[in-house]
């Protein structure tokens, strides 16, 4: 019974070991960058890119309107 017991908690460690090396694998190095400015006629208020953190580039996606 005991040994039992050890081969299930075993099998429920590796499982989770391996359920958050898979998920951390899937992560991306991506991120949205949100930058906000006080709205005037030619602001459109907030502005959306994608910064990649590994190079440190970002470019415009796209800015909300209204």
């Amino acid at each position: 019974m005991q040994n039992t017991n050890l081969q299930m908690k075993n099998l429920l460690l590796t499982g989770f070991l391996c359920l958050i090396a898979y998920c951390g694998f899937g992560q991306t190095d991506d991120y949205y960058l949100y930058v906000g400015t006080y709205t005037r006629k030619t602001s459109e208020g907030i502005y959306v890119y994608r910064f990649n953190t590994n190079t440190g580039d970002f470019s415009p996606l796209v800015s909300p309107k209204g």
